[in-house]
């Protein structure tokens, strides 16, 4: 069948649509491959022990969670003095310090690092009295689910020197067990077993936290 008979007003306008229909089809294709964007804007909100579920610490919360010049800082200090010559139920025994970490947005790493005897001590010697047996990442809930086993990343047994890539807005448990040798000389109450830094890759602004694990 030929074009006879058909006006040119509606072969023109056939030809209008057509060519809007082929726009509006490289328009979607062309908005189609355009990637999407991720944001990376979380950030260090509080730091506190963690309770949920099986979740416990031999330590207790010193000083609390307080944010200043965008870095947050705390001090976690064990229960019980690490003097063995008052209590030798010290020697080879775990500690576990289970901090629940409240990032309030999406980042695309945090770093974990810290080792044994970095920070102050006037008597104890952490360094060769104490060792880290696992690190783990987990939700913070009642049946929490494993985010990272960081365990490998433990070097010498005294340095944890981590990433745990992309992590969502949650609160998460960072699970640090240490275990002590034969403790000698004592610890004096106060001294650092160790200083841990946590780095957030994010555009949000606190993305630092310094937390002090220290002996009673």
């Amino acid at each position: 069948m030929g074009m006879k008979g058909v006006s040119p007003i509606a072969v023109l306008a056939l030809l209008v649509v057509g060519l809007l229909g082929i726009a509006a089809m490289a328009a979607y294709i062309q908005l189609a491959a355009v990637p999407t964007v991720v944001e990376y804007e979380g950030e260090f909100d509080d730091v506190y022990l963690a309770t949920k579920g099986p979740f416990y610490s031999d330590f207790s919360e010193q000083v609390d969670a307080n944010i200043s010049n965008d870095v947050l800082t705390a001090t976690y200090r064990t229960l019980v003095a690490l003097n063995a010559t008052a209590n030798s139920a010290v020697n080879s025994r775990d500690y576990v310090l289970a901090l629940a970490i409240d990032i309030d947005g999406a980042v695309k790493n945090m770093e974990i690092s810290g080792k044994l005897g970095n920070g102050v001590a006037s008597t104890g010697d952490p360094a060769n009295d104490m060792v880290i047996k696992s690190v783990q990442l987990w939700t913070h809930e009642d049946n929490p689910r494993l985010v990272a086993d960081l365990t490998k990343y433990i070097e010498d047994q005294i340095e944890i020197d981590a990433e745990t890539g992309v992590l969502e807005k949650d609160t998460y448990v960072l699970e640090i067990v240490f275990h002590s040798k034969v403790i000698s000389p004592d610890f004096t109450t106060g001294d650092d077993l160790m200083k841990l830094e946590l780095e957030l890759d994010t555009d949000g602004d606190v993305d630092t936290a310094q937390i002090t694990i220290e002996s009673a």
